[in-house]
């Protein structure tokens, strides 16, 4: 017989041969509580639990709450160089991150390349984001992406891609690299 008493549940205690003790007092039955191996409710009880946890560990998974992240299917190259764009009616340039000469690429934390100093130039000039432009993306560079995706009104992921691109201010430069002002991609 199983009994509740509270939040915790005990059982009539029964030898291993199926003898009932229940000529025990009261203190010394309270104190048996169900071994879930030993009774055939607990087993079930067990079985269920075991699938519930793994139907959640599955769903975690799927989700990415566990560290699995698929990239999307249409996910843009990381970008490895630069571009020069330019020169633009008033004779500047700026140069902006690529992969392979075409600017559709993303940049995220541990990239390290000549893009991402590009990069980091241009959050300096234009967002006043004080990094080293030292061409790693860490957590400063990271923190300074998302501060130009908030200031421009989009998604907030700090990644670069094509939408943080055509969002955020560029560097332009004169000829011979002096720094002339900031301005949109397009």
């Amino acid at each position: 017989m199983v009994r509740g008493e509270g939040s915790t549940t005990y059982a009539t205690p029964v030898t291993p041969g199926g003898v009932c003790l229940c000529e025990r007092p009261r203190e010394r039955q309270r104190a048996a509580a169900i071994d879930p191996k030993q009774t055939g409710s607990g087993l079930v009880k067990r079985a269920a639990l075991k699938k519930t946890v793994l139907t959640a560990i599955a769903t975690l998974a799927i989700s990415g709450g566990m560290g699995v992240v698929a990239q999307p299917a249409n996910a843009a190259p990381n970008c490895n160089s630069t571009v020069t764009i330019g020169p633009t009616p008033g004779g500047t340039y700026k140069i902006v991150p690529a992969v392979n000469g075409s600017t559709n690429c993303e940049l995220g934390y541990g990239n390290q390349s000549a893009a991402v100093r590009a990069l980091q130039q241009s959050l300096n000039h234009c967002y006043h984001a004080g990094l080293s432009a030292d061409g790693i993306y860490g957590t400063q560079t990271q923190t300074a992406v998302r501060n130009a995706q908030r200031a421009e009104g989009i998604p907030v992921d700090g990644r670069y891609g094509p939408q943080t691109r055509s969002a955020m201010n560029h560097a332009y430069y004169y000829y011979g690299g002096r720094f002339q002002a900031c301005g949109a991609y397009a």
